[in-house]
């Protein structure tokens, strides 16, 4: 019922990585890769297909960069191929659990009012920046529950949590509504991302279940990441002003037809959702590649006693029960352990050798 679109460049070592572990885990769907690596990369990348051919279903195609100069328009082209009626995203670096794929379509399939689902999810740090090593750090991962009816509403959520939805099942038409005018919004960030997810919201309810779904690698040596980006860097590039127009009349658009608005009352609340998105990003990313404070509150941050009586001036409210810590949800006989450890093995065990360079057919 699903398909995994994974778009790569020049990291053909967590390709392998990943087309080992969906090969053992048994996933019976198709997984989509986009490549636009070199040349070196490109072969290996079609080494390791053919070193899983019979046990997973692969759709390869080679993107050229340019013109495919991010990843959203790779994305487009890779959902005109998906034989199936669900997909999600993925990074090549990251891990999807088949089993909570599955339900997550059967989930959709029962909810048509539901454009998104997903399950839980954990980030994993490791001892080096490859695909192979310790795990140093394992946390869990926000997910996104936006579930009213309105889908102005439901945007508005998804701008002020700011978490994407892309590792969420979608519908194929979904995905396709969601990519749609990606050629417009040549921007990083807000054409792989912000435009995707806002739509994704403004289509239907958006939940999760309680499954471990995603697995990601905190990766710092990636093509395209805040710590060696920002979107300072973003705004000062020429694309960014076109991208900002076609971003916001899209999502304008995709407003006004779920709830019937007017465009006066969309726009207004577009703008001043959107300048709120930006200053806070900004702002974040200023203290990340400037850490000094900006606020008497990132003074305070600086001695931690005084962060806890400044917020508990803010908010005297109970405070909430906390989740339960990730260490013991993985550990064995927890309903996360038998899904979780496929993935550990995958990262710990050491790296394979390449044993030469194939070619495979371009489908399967």
């Amino acid at each position: 019922m699903i398909s995994i679109l994974i778009p790569t460049i020049n990291r053909s070592e967590f390709v392998r990585r990943a087309l080992q572990y969906y090969a053992q885990t048994g996933f019976n769907g198709w997984v989509c890769l986009g490549d636009s690596s070199n040349e070196e990369h490109q072969a290996n990348i079609r080494a390791a297909i053919q070193s899983v051919q019979d046990r997973l279903h692969v759709i390869y195609r080679y993107f050229p960069s340019p013109p495919y100069t991010n990843a959203a328009l790779c994305l487009r082209e890779l959902i005109e191929l998906v034989p199936t009626p669900y997909a999600v995203y993925s990074g090549d670096d990251d891990f999807l659990v088949p089993r909570t794929l599955e339900k997550c379509a059967a989930f959709l399939k029962a909810h048509p009012d539901y454009s998104a689902v997903n399950g839980l999810s954990v980030a994993l740090t490791l001892n080096g920046a490859g695909a192979h090593g310790e795990i140093t750090e394992a946390r869990s991962v926000g997910a996104q529950r936006l579930e009213s009816p309105r889908a102005l509403e439901r945007w508005v959520g998804y701008v002020r949590q700011s978490m994407s939805t892309q590792y969420y099942v979608h519908s194929l038409d979904a995905w396709r509504r969601m990519y749609r005018d990606a050629p417009n919004v040549p921007s990083r960030y807000l054409g792989p991302e912000f435009l995707p997810g806002s739509l994704s919201a403004i289509l239907g309810k958006i939940t999760d279940i309680d499954e471990l779904a995603c697995v990601f690698q905190v990766n710092q040596a990636k093509n395209f990441g805040w710590r060696t980006h920002s979107l300072y860097a973003l705004m000062m590039s020429p694309q960014w002003t076109a991208s900002v127009h076609a971003v916001r009349e899209s999502i304008i658009q995709a407003l006004m037809e779920q709830d019937g608005l007017s465009r006066e009352e969309t726009q207004r609340v577009f703008d001043q959702e959107f300048w709120r998105h930006l200053n806070f990003m900004l702002q974040g990313h200023y203290r990340l590649h400037h850490p000094e404070p900006l606020n008497v509150y990132d003074a305070l941050k600086r001695r931690r006693w005084l962060v806890e009586i400044y917020r508990g001036l803010q908010n005297r409210r109970t405070l909430p029960r906390r989740p339960i810590p990730l260490k013991r949800r993985l550990r064995p006989g927890e309903p996360l352990h038998d899904d979780f450890m496929p993935v550990y093995q995958a990262i710990t065990a050491p790296p394979p050798r390449w044993h030469g360079v194939a070619s495979v057919s371009p489908s399967r």
